[in-house]
């Protein structure tokens, strides 16, 4: 008969059980895991449909170490792609409505951009949630100078009641969740229309494929090099709709739109200057 022995320390919230079989322990996760749980909880919820393309960066690189020579000001293409994302949505605001009941769209004037951020905590990388407010009314430089301020302080400004929310059990904050997501005015302004998610999957290709719940969502994937003698880069993109706001070819007319952004001299600076 196989006996375990428990052993509790309180103070590092560790349980540790010593038995015949192999060891281990339960060790606490950060509270913040939860809110990534709710985030997939609500994905399941929206019938998305997704676009997978590749876009040449080459020229785009070039401008953006020109820019950084000539201004002093470094943008990362994570940056110029939120930037782009937020003016090509104010530019065609259905694109990124959100369904009120079975036969109204609640259409917004503005862009707010929810974008993950990977923060660390404890020695452990914690995937946050960040929220770019009217990005399509802000310069590169504005969005590249706050993403910066809150990566170096390693900890997102949420306020007491912020806090107190992640404190909840996951049926009453899913309960919220539900409460908020039926009224487009809350859900807008808690979590943005739009998302931005930077994979950083090297230099192999490899497109990524979330599980969103915003109406329009973007996924930086790897960044590989052409064949010699070009020395260009592409870079895998997936663009991702609810279906229910938006079909398959006005999702590919986008992927195009946003392709002249990156790969045109004039959609370039359009994106750096506007």
């Amino acid at each position: 008969m196989e006996v375990n022995s428990l052993t509790v320390n309180r103070k590092l919230s560790t349980v540790h059980y010593i038995s015949m079989s192999p060891s281990f322990n339960i060790v606490r996760r950060s509270r913040l895991r939860g809110l990534v749980d709710d985030a997939l909880w609500l994905g399941r919820k929206y019938p998305m449909i997704h676009c997978l393309t590749e876009f040449d960066i080459t020229l785009l690189r070039q401008q953006l170490k020109a820019h950084r020579k000539t201004t002093g000001e470094r943008i990362s293409i994570n940056v110029f792609f939120i930037r782009a994302m937020a003016l090509l949505a104010a530019e065609t605001p259905e694109i990124h409505a959100i369904r009120w009941g079975n036969r109204r769209l609640a259409v917004f004037d503005q862009v707010d951009v929810f974008v993950p951020m990977e923060l660390k905590q404890n020695g452990e990388g914690v995937l946050v949630p960040y929220l770019v407010r009217e990005a399509d009314r802000k310069n590169c430089k504005e969005i590249q100078s706050r993403l910066e301020q809150v990566q170096q302080s390693g900890s997102l400004p949420l306020d007491s009641l912020q806090q107190s929310f992640t404190k909840l059990p996951t049926w009453l904050r899913r309960l919220i969740y539900q409460i908020w997501m039926a009224y487009p005015p809350y859900a807008q302004r808690i979590f943005g229309t739009v998302s931005v998610s930077a994979l950083n999957m090297g230099h192999h290709r490899g497109w990524g494929i979330g599980v969103p719940f915003h109406p329009l969502s973007l996924y930086i994937g790897s960044a590989f090099p052409l064949p010699s003698p070009t020395q260009g880069h592409m870079l895998c993109i997936t663009l991702s709709a609810d279906h229910r706001i938006m079909d398959g070819m006005p999702l590919v007319r986008l992927a195009k739109r946003l392709a002249d952004c990156v790969e045109t001299q004039r959609g370039i600076e359009r994106i750096l200057t506007g």
